[in-house]
C-alpha cells in the first residue's frame, strides 16, 4: 500500500501513519532506508517514538531496535511488528504481511 510521496518525507527520520491492517504504524529513515514497524508497543498500548537509532516507549521505558523491532531493553519482551518496505515511482509503499 502506498504510504506517502517520498518526496514528503524529505528531511524527516520518521512518519506515522495508519496500517489498514495491522492499525497505528511507524515509518523510521534508518541510514538512508524506510522502515515500517507498528507504533504500539508491545508491553501495554503506548505509542513509541524514533529516537536516534532505537523505537522508544515514552510510557514504560522500553526500547526497540529500528534495525528490526527487537526488544533491546524491556519491561516489553516481545518484537515491534516489521513491515516490508519498497520505494518505487517516487511513492513509499509498506506490505500487508509480517517480515518478523
Amino acid at each position: 500500500m502506498l504510504v506517502a510521496q517520498a518526496s514528503s518525507l524529505n528531511g524527516r527520520t520518521s512518519a506515522y501513519f495508519n496500517h489498514p491492517s495491522h492499525g497505528s504504524s511507524i515509518l523510521v529513515s534508518l541510514n538512508g532506508q524506510w522502515k515500517a514497524f507498528s507504533s504500539t508497543c508491545t508491553h501495554r498500548p503506548c505509542t513509541v517514538d524514533f529516537q536516534s537509532s532505537e523505537l522508544y516507549c515514552p510510557c514504560h521505558g522500553a526500547t526497540f531496535s529500528a534495525e528490526n523491532g527487537s526488544v533491546t531493553r524491556g519491561p516489553a519482551q516481545v518484537a515491534l511488528a516489521e513491515y516490508g518496505v519498497i520505494e518505487q515511482n517516487g511513492g513509499v509503499y509498506v506490505s500487508n504481511s509480517r517480515i518478523n
